[in-house]
């Protein structure tokens, strides 16, 4: 609130209770217009009404050079062809972004660029899994992608691997992360947007979680064995449901998911109890967490930021939007790509990042495009593409692109 205008919140704690109030201060609007554009569909009409609010306008829609640039450097990592552009400046079809949009989806790229993405949120490098581990791991994820396989269904996938590092990729989650304290903290980070380290040593000082309910979690962990088979490859395993203990006083924690009681476990691997849960449409992270890294990726900020912290005391700047976007994700059946092309039709998205006089120092509320860096890869593949100066990495054809 700096400007004298905008929204902002307050953590307030007091004997253990947590508040977060939201403060909103409408900015002045005397002389000012405040009539917003049409809406595509209602992702617009959420985020008009935050700006209706505030005291802000949206700017202008772009036009059709920098939609078409942005779209393919969002979507798939890639610049457009000098043919596409001119071949889509010059059709006069009214409908020509929505139908760009649905081929663009469908482009072997979108498989590269998100398969990257999801390695850097899963942690593939060879120099912790070895050229064969990362190769495996990262194919099996481009795989899930090409394919357009429902995003619990491979999360549940990856959070029960078990076999032979080299040849089932998933396993290699588990190389990366080697105990059930780090295991801990990567998945409730990745997949529910749940920050767990501060709750391995004391309670956690903005959020409920205390040590119990993080070596209640790290129960499903303990027990996962690792065999050498090779200089290179592992085979992993879990050899059986072993509660975690605390650290420091031996005291035996029962295992069980946040939120909930202990669990009985007499199975083999509790890691099927624990994927169970955190896929299921009922759980109130998993889906919201996605939602939320899809609209940080096309929009430039998250309606929680950071995007992967998504505590009660961390609200969304937008929150009808944000519990719009996640019961999408659930209605659509963890189809992520028709929530993306959800946004990508949005008028938000296809707004100018030039700003006008009500929505200048705006950086939270949408009401124009964010400009953005280009992530490396894609930075790389762009210099090469436009100087037609092929890189060559070590083991791949030169021409391989970085994505």
């Amino acid at each position: 609130l700096g400007s004298g205008s905008g929204d902002a919140v307050r953590t307030m704690s007091c004997t253990g209770q947590l508040g977060v109030p939201r403060v909103i201060v409408p900015r002045a609007t005397s002389g000012v217009t405040l009539v917003q554009p049409p809406a595509n569909n209602q992702v617009d009409r959420l985020v008009w009404a935050k700006l209706q609010k505030l005291g802000l306008r949206a700017s202008e829609l772009c036009d059709d050079a920098t939609f078409l640039r942005r779209l393919y450097l969002d979507a798939i990592g890639t610049l457009p062809r000098p043919s596409e552009v001119k071949h889509f400046l010059a059709d006069p079809n009214p409908d020509k972004r929505r139908e760009v949009i649905d081929r663009v989806l469908q482009r072997d790229e979108f498989a590269d660029y998100w398969a990257l993405k999801w390695s850097d949120v899963l942690l593939v490098d060879s120099s912790t899994l070895g050229e064969r581990g990362a190769y495996v791991f990262h194919r099996w994820l481009r795989e899930q992608i090409a394919t357009n396989r429902p995003y619990d269904q491979w999360v549940r996938e990856l959070l029960t691997a078990s076999g032979n590092s080299g040849k089932v990729g998933p396993t290699n989650f588990y190389r990366a992360m080697r105990t059930p304290s780090d295991l801990t903290k990567t998945v409730s980070q990745a997949f529910l947007g749940i920050r767990m380290d501060c709750a391995q040593c004391h309670h956690h000082p903005f959020e409920k979680w205390g040590q119990e309910d993080f070596y209640g979690l790290a129960g499903f962990f303990n027990g996962i064995k690792y065999k050498k088979l090779s200089p290179d490859r592992e085979l992993v395993f879990h050899s059986g449901h072993k509660p975690a203990k605390m650290p420091i006083t031996g005291e035996v924690v029962p295992t069980r998911t946040l939120d909930s009681e202990p669990i009985a476990l007499d199975d083999l691997d509790p890691r099927v109890h624990l994927a169970e849960w955190i896929v299921s449409p009922d759980n109130p992270w998993f889906a919201r967490l996605a939602a939320n890294r899809i609209w940080k990726h096309y929009m430039g900020r998250g309606l929680v930021e950071p995007e992967d912290d998504l505590r009660s005391t961390n609200p969304a700047t937008n929150e009808p939007l944000l519990s719009f976007l996640t019961a999408q994700v659930v209605e659509d059946k963890f189809n992520l790509k028709a929530v993306m092309r959800l946004i990508l039709n949005s008028r938000v998205y296809q707004l100018s990042s030039t700003p006008n006089e009500t929505n200048r120092d705006d950086v939270q509320n949408f009401s124009h495009h964010l400009i953005k860096r280009l992530p490396a890869e894609v930075l790389l593949d762009a210099i090469s593409e436009v100087t037609a100066s092929p890189d060559q990495f070590a083991g791949v054809p030169l021409g391989t692109r970085s994505i």
